[in-house]
């Protein structure tokens, strides 16, 4: 798989314009690569970079053989600090959410690497780090790596030979669902409960609508605008009816979908799909295509239905249909476990976070508060379970 002892070139790139002449030649490399997931695109991080990167100073690796390129380490530098203040110098990817709350939550960041090149590129990119090419730092921070990816062990392993201790945290899940050729080879994986789920959602919708629900999609200029606009706002309304925010309350948040999902369309890689009845909006779902996986990111549904009209479930449902009939090979439903996840599937994949960091004095203080807090929690968990719940408490009641 990895062949160590190949000579590369390396540079650091530090302005964006360098990234926009990279762009062909990253593509490439990320199609090539064993794991060419679509928020390491070249689309999905520049669009980062303009709209998150203020704050950030641009250091991306770019490593080279014989003049092709092998290796890209999209990554950035900036001051984070740690409760109640400590800066740390942070090294981490493009694309690494912010602590604003208004991220995009790009999950399977990584390097990306071409097939025989695994461990050239993890040496020279663990010397660079080492000999300080891209910049001061205090940590290294990979923060959404997909837990199996065949080229983490080798970049621990070259840490490792470095003298710098990779620590490993399980960070989320990522559901995902193997599809089936046909729905009814889909309904024949669920148990009969879960069969009986699905019908009777799509029965009690049809009988709700009466059959006129019109499902429209995204295909042009005019069509993407009233797509976003449709999906903005039913999931603004769905947040809202639980007194939230939701994501696209954030102007970065929807400047940053305005250009990804223009580029999504040119590409013919954009499902932006929306389900109206008679002229009225009722769910909105955002997903996109990259090779033969469709990943799904965003949704958005009014809640002024009756309770048996599951629309959530039956945009859904729409979406899974097409893929299936695309012959793709896999739904990720990307990084969070939910209710709604579990009706479709029950095999996920870790999400985990790489972080090295410099034994200094700051790394020690954060350790110890780290671990005070933990403590804390610890023992406020122990006395919270030992308080009796008054008798006249309903002890059978839950939070809707």
């Amino acid at each position: 798989m990895s062949t160590p002892s190949r000579s590369l070139e390396s540079r650091i790139l530090r302005e964006e314009s360098h990234l926009d002449d990279l762009r062909p030649a990253w593509d490439e490399l990320l199609a090539a690569s064993v794991r060419p997931e679509p928020m390491l695109s070249a689309d999905w991080l520049i669009a980062w970079q303009r709209i998150y990167g203020k704050g950030r100073a641009l250091c991306v690796g770019v490593y080279e053989a014989d003049g092709q390129l092998v290796g890209l380490a999209p990554m950035c530098s900036r001051v984070f600090r740690y409760r109640p203040g400590i800066p740390f110098r942070r090294i981490e990817p493009l694309g690494s959410d912010v602590e604003e709350g208004d991220g995009v939550c790009s999950d399977y960041l990584h390097l990306i690497v071409r097939p025989g090149f695994e461990e050239a590129v993890a040496q020279a990119y663990v010397a660079d780090m080492n000999a300080g090419v891209y910049g001061p730092w205090d940590e290294w921070l990979l923060p959404s790596v997909d837990g199996d990816h065949p080229l983490t062990p080798i970049l621990v392993a070259a840490w490792a030979r470095a003298g710098r201790t990779v620590l490993t945290t399980v960070a989320d899940v990522c559901p995902y669902l193997e599809i089936p050729p046909t729905w009814d080879d889909f309904l024949a994986t669920l148990s009969k409960s879960g069969r009986r789920s699905f019908r009777s959602c799509l029965v009690d919708f049809q009988k709700w609508s009466e059959g006129r629900a019109i499902v429209q999609h995204a295909t042009d200029a005019a069509s993407l605008a009233e797509g976003k606009r449709v999906l903005q706002a039913l999931h603004r309304e769905r947040w809202h009816a639980d007194e939230k925010e939701g994501a696209f309350s954030s102007p970065r948040f929807c400047a940053f979908h305005d250009i990804v999902l223009q580029h999504l369309l040119d590409d013919d890689r954009l499902d932006l799909r929306w389900l109206t009845l008679d002229g009225r909006a009722l769910a909105a779902y955002y997903a996109f295509r990259y090779g033969d996986k469709l990943y799904y990111y965003q949704a958005g549904r009014t809640v002024d239905v009756p309770p048996k009209v599951r629309l959530g479930i039956v945009i859904l449902v729409d979406g899974l249909k097409d893929a299936m009939a695309r012959g793709l090979r896999e739904f990720d439903f990307l990084a969070g476990q939910a209710q709604y996840k579990s009706l479709f599937t029950d095999t996920s994949r870790k999400i985990v976070e790489l972080r090295v960091a410099k034994p200094t004095l700051r790394e020690a203080v954060r350790k110890t508060l780290t671990t005070g807090v933990r403590m804390f929690r610890q023992v406020r968990a122990r006395l919270q379970t030992k308080v009796q719940v008054p008798k006249h408490v309903n002890q059978t009641e839950r939070p809707v």
